[in-house]
C-alpha cells in the first residue's frame, strides 16, 4: 500500500479524516482497482486486530464506535464502486500532482485529478508534472515538454525530459519517442528528447529496452546511459540529477473559508506541504505562530502602504495592527510592502526602536517564532501574499535572511512562489482595504502609531502561498531557528505582501 493510501485509510479508521482527505481516497480508489483491494485489506486487519483487542478488554462503547468507522469506510468503498459504474472504467492517467505545471492550449485547463485525453497532444511550458496511470505507473515529466497518454501502456515524448516509475504488474510499459521505443523491463528509467529528436536513456533500476534506428534492440541496465541519433547509440554519462526523479518539497493546496456573501475566501483553516517526498496536512492551529519585531518600508508609487485590513483601523477600538499579522487566520489583512534591498543581507539587520537616525534601521521586516521552528526536511516556514491578478504571476520575489548572522549562514531569495496566480490552487480572497500611511514607517512604534487612511481595493486579487526551507539560508538539519528577516528584491513597484506567516512544526520520526 503506498503511503498515501495508507495514511488515508488510517485516518479512516481513527476517525480524523477531513474532507480533503476523503475527496482524495475517493480518487484513488475510483481511479485503481489495487488500490481499493489494498484499501480493503486493511479494513479487514483493522477490523480483525480490533476484535482481537476487544475480547479481552474493549468497552462496548469504542466496540460501537469501531463497527461505526468501519461500516463507514466500507461506505466509501461502495461509493466509490458505484463511481466506477456510473461514470465507466477509470481514465487512462491522470493528472496527479503538478508543481508550478504551466500548460498551452487545451492542457491549460488541466487540474489536479482531471483525465488526459489518449487524443490529445499536451504541451508543458514550465514546471513539473506527474502522471498517474490506471496501472500504476507514474511519469514525472518537466517542462518545457510535449508528450502524449496514448494508453495505459504507452507514453509518448515528442519533446522534453520525464522520468518513469513502473509498478508491479506493469512491466513492458513503454515511452516512445521520434527515434525511440524504450520498454520497461525493471523499475525505472529517465529519458531526454530534444527538437531533433535524439534520444537519452538512462536506466536508475533494474532494466529498459531500447529499440532505435541503428541496429537491434539493447538491453540497458541500472546506472547506464546511452543517447540515440538516427545514426547510432553512444554510451553517455551516468547522472540521473539531470532528471525529473521527483516532485519538488512545497506547498501544495490550501484550505480556506468563504466570506458570508462573498465568493472570495475569508480565513485560512489549513496547508498541505509536500516534505520528504510526503504530503502532509496542516490545520491553522497546529502551526507556529509569529511575532512582527521590526518594520521599515519605502516610498511606492508616491503611498506609503503598509497594512491591509478588512474594516477600520484596529488602533482605533484598542486593538493592535500588529495583529493583522501576528494573531488572525484572515487572508484579507496583513502588514505589507517592507523595504528591501537589491543585494541580499550579508551582515545582521539594523533593528532599533525608535531609529537612530546615525544609525538607519534596515528596510524590510523580521518575526519571531513564538517556539523555535526546527530545520526539518523540505519547507520549515509558509508565508502566504495577496496578489492581485494583474501583477507578476509568479509572485513578487523576496529574500529571507537569519536575523544573526554566523559562519555558514546566508541569505536566501525566493524568486517565485509555489503558488502563483495561474495556480490552479490559488484562490481568489474576499476583499481588503489598502491603508496609506501619512509618512514613511521607519521602525516598529511608527507602525502602530502613524495615522492612515484606508482605501477599497477592488482589483481581483489571489491568495499566493510558497514553502521556505530554513537549510537554504545554511542552517543545518536539526537547528532551532527563533525567526527571520523579509526584504523585498525591488525588481520592480511591486513589493511583497505577508498576509499569513508561520512555521511547521518538526516532522514526527518514524
Amino acid at each position: 500500500m503506498s503511503d498515501d493510501l495508507l495514511d488515508l485509510a488510517a485516518a479512516v479508521c481513527n476517525g480524523t479524516i477531513t474532507a480533503e482527505q476523503h475527496a482524495r481516497l475517493e480518487q484513488l480508489l475510483a481511479a485503481d482497482p489495487a488500490a481499493r483491494q489494498r484499501y480493503f485489506d486493511y479494513l479487514d486487519l483493522h477490523l480483525a486486530l480490533g476484535q482481537t483487542h476487544a475480547a479481552g478488554r474493549v468497552p462496548k462503547a469504542r466496540l460501537a464506535r469501531r463497527w461505526i468507522l468501519v461500516a463507514a469506510a466500507a461506505s466509501l468503498l461502495f461509493g466509490a464502486a458505484v463511481y466506477v459504474a456510473t461514470r465507466g472504467p477509470a481514465p487512462v492517467a491522470i493528472l496527479d500532482q503538478s508543481a508550478a505545471a504551466r500548460f498551452y492550449g487545451a492542457g491549460e485547463r488541466l487540474r489536479v485529478g482531471d483525465p488526459l485525453d489518449p487524443a490529445q497532444d499536451y504541451a508543458l511550458k514550465s514546471g513539473r508534472a506527474e502522471l498517474r496511470f490506471r496501472n500504476g505507473v507514474t511519469a514525472i515529466v518537466e517542462g518545457p515538454a510535449v508528450f502524449r497518454v496514448r494508453d495505459e501502456m504507452h507514453l509518448h515524448v515528442t519533446y522534453g525530459k520525464c522520468s518513469v516509475t513502473v509498478a508491479h504488474g506493469a512491466e513492458g510499459f513503454a515511452v516512445e519517442t521520434p527515434l525511440t521505443k524504450i520498454v520497461d523491463r525493471g523499475t525505472r528509467f529517465a529519458v531526454d528528447v530534444d527538437d531533433a529528436g535524439e534520444t537519452e536513456v538512462q536506466v536508475v533500476e533494474g532494466k529498459a529496452e531500447v529499440h532505435a534506428p541503428a541496429g537491434g534492440p539493447a538491453l540497458l541496465t541500472e546506472g547506464e546511459g546511452r543517447r540515440y541519433s538516427a545514426a547510432e547509440g553512444r554510451t553517455v554519462p551516468y547522472d540521473q540529477r539531470r532528471f525529473p526523479m521527483a516532485m519538488p518539497d512545497r506547498v501544495v493546496r490550501y484550505t480556506t473559508t468563504p466570506r458570508a456573501g462573498s465568493s472570495g475566501a475569508d480565513h485560512l483553516t489549513g496547508v498541505t506541504v509536500r516534505r520528504g517526498g510526503h504530503e502532509i496536512i496542516y490545520p491553522v492551529a497546529d502551526l507556529v505562530g509569529i511575532q512582527v519585531i521590526h518594520f521599515k518600508n519605502l516610498l511606492k508609487n508616491g503611498k506609503f502602504i503598509s497594512t491591509v485590513t478588512d474594516g477600520a483601523d484596529p488602533a482605533l477600538t484598542g486593538g493592535s495592527r500588529l495583529a493583522l499579522l501576528e494573531e488572525d487566520t484572515n487572508i484579507n489583512t496583513g502588514v505589507i510592502n517592507p523595504g528591501g534591498s537589491v543585494t541580499p543581507l550579508a551582515t545582521d539587520p539594523v533593528m532599533n526602536d525608535p531609529e537612530d537616525p546615525r544609525q538607519p534601521n534596515t528596510p524590510g521586516m523580521a518575526v519571531r517564532f513564538k517556539r523555535p521552528v526546527v530545520n526539518d526536511v523540505g519547507p520549515d516556514i509558509v508565508l502566504f501574499d495577496t496578489q492581485p491578478v494583474i501583477q507578476p504571476e509568479n509572485g513578487d520575489p523576496f529574500h529571507v535572511s537569519p536575523l544573526h548572522f554566523e559562519p555558514g549562514l546566508r541569505s536566501h531569495t525566493i524568486t517565485r512562489f509555489d503558488l502563483g496566480t495561474f495556480s490552479p490552487e490559488a484562490q481568489v480572497i474576499a476583499g481588503f482595504r489598502l491603508n496609506q500611511f501619512e509618512k514613511p514607517v521607519s521602525s516598529l512604534s511608527q507602525l502602530k502609531t502613524i495615522p492612515f487612511r484606508g482605501t477599497n481595493f477592488t482589483v481581483t486579487s489571489k491568495l499566493l502561498a510558497v514553502g521556505i526551507d530554513l537549510s537554504d539560508l545554511g542552517y543545518p538539519p536539526g537547528a532551532a531557528v527563533e525567526g527571520i528577516f523579509i526584504q523585498d528584491v525591488l525588481d520592480d513597484g511591486n513589493q511583497v505582501d505577508p498576509v499569513f506567516l508561520a512555521g511547521l512544526p518538526p516532522l514526527e520520526k518514524k
